[in-house]
């Protein structure tokens, strides 16, 4: 088993499509926490209606969500999601 399965099974996220690329120490406002650092993407596919096989990628988005704690310690997931 990989690391990075291991810290998504640690985490309890079940999703094909998250690679996790780093884990941190943060410290904000005297608040003490894990960050994780993960991605989201997929394989795009073309649209049903139009007959254009391009696929457009329009970069990705960054956002925060907060798990529940791991060894009394805060858990962020600082996940970049394809758009």
């Amino acid at each position: 088993m990989s690391q990075d399965n291991s810290i998504l099974n640690l985490l309890e996220i079940k999703g094909p499509n998250i690679q996790t690329s780093a884990v941190k120490d943060q410290v904000q406002n005297n608040l003490h926490f894990k960050e994780v650092s993960a991605i989201l993407t997929y394989q795009a596919d073309k649209c049903p209606f139009y007959a254009s096989t391009q696929v457009v990628k329009n970069g990705s988005r960054r956002t925060t969500l907060k798990l529940p704690a791991v060894v009394q310690k805060p858990v962020h997931l600082g996940l970049k999601r394809q758009r």
